[in-house]
């Protein structure tokens, strides 16, 4: 059977920057600049400072 390797000194679970492991041309950042251009202060009128925090409103339509 094949494992992975087990090291339990391992000081990071994932590579320090995305990009080294899904390369820089993957889709996920070509839909992060599209929402980076997006006029997204429409969303923040449905919100009040009561309750709980929502989340980013980049997030919410990157999702």
């Amino acid at each position: 059977m094949k494992f992975l390797t087990y090291n339990p000194d391992q000081i990071e679970l994932l590579a320090p920057r995305v990009e080294e492991v899904l390369g820089k041309d993957h889709l996920c950042f070509f839909l992060r600049r599209m929402v980076e251009r997006l006029d997204l202060g429409g969303i923040e009128q449905g919100y009040d400072e009561e309750g709980r925090s929502g989340y980013h409103r980049a997030l919410r339509v990157a999702v």
